[in-house]
């Protein structure tokens, strides 16, 4: 279901940013619109940094932060839901 929402909402985002933007600076107005697809770049390179400059030890901890922050957010959006 997610991905028919991109489907939809991407290219309306375009258009959306086309129409506010000033005549010669839309592609500008694109170009920094796709600045929200960067950390899909940077992560794994961070990533990867990480595992070589601190061993897998670090990698690991912060695997398992990230594990209980998903635990806790699920929790608090079945909480949400309920209320």
């Amino acid at each position: 279901m997610k991905r028919i929402g991109e489907v939809c909402t991407f290219p309306t985002m375009n258009v959306l940013i086309e129409n506010i933007a000033p005549e010669g600076q839309k592609g500008s107005y694109l170009g920094a619109s796709q600045l929200k697809n960067i950390g899909s770049f940077i992560w794994p390179i961070f990533g990867g940094w990480v595992l070589v400059q601190y061993e897998a030890g670090l990698y690991f901890i912060i695997a398992a932060l990230v594990a209980v922050s998903i635990l806790f957010y699920k929790r608090a959006f079945r909480y949400k839901e309920n209320t």
